[in-house]
């Protein structure tokens, strides 16, 4: 949940429930099997810093997908 305050976006609180892991990790996943061929489920952790919110995504991947590149 955020907070608007004189124009800034400022977090709210810096746990999240399991319902929006779960969400997120899914939504995260979705972006990743894109770019990666992955072994297992992803992770996540979060670490509370001065001020701010460390995200680390987890993953394992067996390879990394060829992408293409859009012809112009």
């Amino acid at each position: 949940m955020r907070a608007r305050t004189n124009g800034d976006i400022q977090i709210a609180r810096e746990v999240m429930s399991e319902a929006e892991r779960k969400l997120f990790l899914r939504d995260i996943t979705r972006v990743t099997d894109e770019y990666f061929e992955r072994e297992g489920d992803a992770g996540l952790n979060i670490t509370a810093t001065r001020g701010s919110c460390s995200v680390c995504i987890l993953i394992t991947a067996r390879r990394v997908k060829k992408m293409r590149t859009p012809q112009q």
